[in-house]
């Protein structure tokens, strides 16, 4: 690490104050990105990372989750957790812009980095229906609702592939479930919205199911008739706008033909039509016999020259042509659809869907069902429904993570850093009171001694004034000529303008007794107290206390936090050694609260018996906050480690000396900024 990084632009600091602004628990370290319902875990980015607004948003999102999520909702699986996902994740974030509007620009930041990624694709008519499905949902509610116009065209396109993709009842009834997203006000609205359009899906998977039985074809016995010239059949049902043509000599049943039904026959036409919708049209030329039934509106059945054959279920707009004898079965075509036959087709063609063209030439015969390259709308719903893991739409942020992890400074230790500490337990008031009674005397000591040194180096000479307590003898000659400066003053220096963050070393080693007998955190903890009660007596110096140990996940423990009383809060002075030795995330909270505060010089003091867990760590942090104007000074209890880290260094040897080492060294760093 250089000199040129500060703690200013450290993501660490930046994490740190963006977690306090939003209440939530963010820690730096280590290579990976994840969020456990309560923390938020990044990698050590570097300060040179040109997509800082990508990791806000990440943030944005991620905290979100963290304040609004209810984790004890069952989310589901496959479809219904990826659908819940959409909607949980723009809950949240409408939920995150109402506390903070600005959250609306780094989201739409975030969104936008995500789209030039290609994390936010476009789907085509061959993307699997339910990874269209979940990118329609996404970028709906998301450009919609959330505000992030920096996917509108992708919103726009991915509409067009929908609407191609799925029927026109499915994509009228999503737009109305979308219109409950404002309403969502808890985890299990987004939940209960999931699977309202997984019960949309379903019904009208049953409609097509439904559509498929109808259109089967019934059991008929095979017509004897002669098929040259005299086709026989029934034409029953042809729904409305149906033409049925036939010429010369049509003889057949048309059942229940609607009003307005047009029933023609030319040339010998003998027959009953009935059951055709309104406005049907059922013409006979040339002797045509056969059956049509159910064609939808619009149907068109045609057979020149003898044909001989059962049309049944054809949709609106069917068109079925035989030409010269065709005999066979077409049944269920959708709407639009053209089967054709020429010379002799003997077949069955089921179930082709809308557009769909079947064709056979020359003695074809077969069947062709369900053709899923070949569809257009039939099977869609229900493959979306059973839609496998690696059918769904990938997870745009799981996306960002990576990238995240990706740009991670390799091989950097992991450093934790929180911006808010445990608080240490207090004493029961027996023990506070004898902690008090014991350092009584040392703290008034060091109070008066560094009052002593601090008022000789404020002292600067006097200067004269209209008014005081004390006159001048020597200028009351000035009296003369109407100057009334003859007052003396004392001019002193407002020099003491510091905040000192004191970190005392709480691993397990501390508690390890020395040769002397004396237990190291039991005179450390008597010495801050005493130093704290001290200092606090000083105008212009703002102390704060802290602990340090490995022992839980949050690396610090706050005694006495900057601007609270020290007498006040004595009976805090106390944490039970354990652990091992996390310094550097000590300092970095110690630098992120002294930035907080307004004294202009800042000093770190770090009592510590060993060294630190990630010694990399622990440079990198000391340059940046050298780098930031602040000073730091060590001291080792029997170990000479913390020299190699904090040039402004002593070792004790024993433990006994802490106070007055302490006390000599905070002495000459306020002596220095008078």
């Amino acid at each position: 690490m250089t000199q040129r990084q500060t703690l200013h632009n450290a993501l660490p600091i930046l994490c740190a104050a963006y977690a306090r602004k939003v209440g939530v628990d963010i820690v730096i370290g280590g290579q990976s990105a994840y969020t456990n319902g309560k923390t938020i875990v990044l990698p050590n980015i570097p300060d040179t990372w040109d997509n800082f607004d990508a990791l806000w948003g990440y943030l944005a999102h991620e905290a979100a989750h963290v304040r609004f999520t209810d984790w004890d909702v069952d989310f589901g699986r496959g479809l219904l957790k990826s659908l819940f996902n959409i909607f949980e994740d723009c809950r949240i974030e409408q939920a995150m812009i109402g506390l903070y509007p600005g959250m609306a620009h780094t989201l739409n930041e975030v969104a936008r980095y995500m789209s030039h990624a290609g994390h936010y694709q476009i789907p085509t008519t061959d993307t699997h229906p339910a990874a269209v499905l979940e990118s329609y949902c996404l970028y709906y509610v998301q450009c919609r609702y959330v505000g992030q116009h920096a996917i509108k065209r992708e919103l726009e396109e991915t509409e067009k592939v929908f609407r191609a993709v799925f029927t026109q009842g499915a994509y009228v009834r999503l737009q109305a479930l979308f219109r409950r997203v404002p309403a969502m006000a808890s985890t299990q609205d987004a939940l209960d919205l999931a699977k309202a359009v997984l019960a949309m899906l379903e019904d009208e998977a049953r409609k097509e199911a439904d559509d498929r039985v109808v259109n089967q074809p019934p059991q008929l016995p095979n017509p004897s008739q002669d098929q040259d010239q005299n086709q026989i059949g029934d034409d029953q049902s042809a729904s409305q706008g149906q033409s049925q043509k036939g010429d010369d000599s049509q003889d057949g049943d048309d059942q229940g033909a609607s009003q307005g039904q047009s029933q023609k026959g030319d040339d010998g036409q003998d027959g009953d039509d009935q059951g055709a919708s309104q406005g049907q049209s059922s013409k006979g030329d040339d002797g045509q016999d056969g059956d049509d039934q159910g064609a939808s509106q619009g149907q068109s059945q045609k057979g020149d020259d003898g044909q001989d054959g059962d049309d049944q279920g054809a949709s609106q707009g069917q068109s079925q042509i035989g030409d010269d004898s065709q005999d066979g079965d077409d049944q269920g075509a959708s709407q639009g659809q053209s089967q054709k036959g020429d010379d002799s087709q003997d077949g069955d063609d089921q179930g082709a869907s809308q557009g769909q063209s079947q064709k056979g030439d020359d003695g074809h015969g077969g069947d062709d069902q369900g053709d899923s390259q070949s569809q257009h709308q039939k099977g869609v719903i229900a493959r979306t429904l059973d839609a496998t893991d690696d059918d769904h739409l990938e997870d745009a942020h799981e996306c960002l993570r990576r990238d995240l992890e990706s740009v991670a400074e390799p091989g950097t230790p992991l450093c934790t850093t929180i911006h808010q500490p445990d608080d240490s337990t207090s004493l029961q008031p027996s023990a506070a009171e004898a902690l008090k009674q014991r350092v009584r005397l040392t703290s008034s000591s060091i109070r008066s001694q560094l009052m002593g040194l601090v008022q000789s180096e404020k002292r600067n000479g006097d200067r004269t004034a209209r008014s005081g307590n004390r006159l001048d003898s020597r200028r009351l000659t000035r009296l003369r000529l109407g100057d009334t400066r003859i007052f003396k003053k004392r001019v002193e220096k407002k020099a003491i303008n510091t905040a000192v963050h004191l970190l005392v070393d709480m691993s397990y080693s501390m508690r390890m007794p020395l040769a002397e007998g004396s237990i190291p955190y039991q005179v450390a903890n008597e010495a801050s107290l005493a130093l704290a009660l001290g200092l606090e007596s000083i105008n212009g110096v703002n102390t704060a206390v802290t602990y340090f140990n490995g022992s839980g996940y949050t690396p610090v423990t706050s005694v006495i936090k900057h601007g609270q009383s020290v007498a006040n809060n004595s009976d805090r002075f106390q944490c039970l050694p354990q652990g091992s030795t996390p310094m550097a995330e000590a300092v970095w909270y110690a630098g992120f609260e002294l930035l907080q505060q307004r004294e202009e010089r800042k000093l770190i003091v770090i009592v510590t018996d060993g060294e630190p867990d990630s010694e990399p760590a622990m440079r990198d942090v000391v340059s940046r906050c050298e780098a930031s104007g602040m000073d730091l000074i060590g001291i080792g209890i029997g170990s000479n480690s913390i020299k190699s880290f904090v040039k402004q260094s002593t070792v004790i040897n024993r433990v006994e000396d802490l106070q007055r080492t302490l006390f000599e060294l905070i002495s000459a760093s306020l002596l220095r900024a008078s």
